[in-house]
């Protein structure tokens, strides 16, 4: 059997991940390793014909760092504070947090 522990610690060995602070809404700042994506997204509406541009920024973290995760926390990476919109953990001790600019 995997140890799902043992193999999530190699994704956060310091090659791809990066420090943060995750803060639970009313709750105490604590810093963690992230691996931070901040994706190209674009919509397209055919009626209108035109187009939207944004980034979609997303954390991946393990799940015991983030216990209790909610939709309202914060997460500051790189120096810029993000509020966690949706939570989708993965089943393996890893969670992804869909985060936004709008604190």
């Amino acid at each position: 059997m995997i140890d799902l522990d043992d193999f999530n610690a190699s994704f956060f060995d310091g090659t791809f991940d990066e420090a943060a602070v995750y803060t639970p809404s009313g709750g105490q700042a604590k810093s963690i390793q992230v691996i931070f994506d901040n994706e190209y997204q674009a919509a397209q509406f055919r009626q209108a014909d035109a187009e939207i541009e944004s980034s979609g920024p997303r954390a991946t973290c393990r799940e015991s760092d983030v216990a209790g995760v909610a939709h309202g926390d914060t997460l500051q990476i790189r120096g810029t504070t993000f509020s966690v919109v949706e939570v989708h953990p993965d089943g393996t001790g890893l969670v992804i947090l869909i985060l936004s600019k709008d604190v």
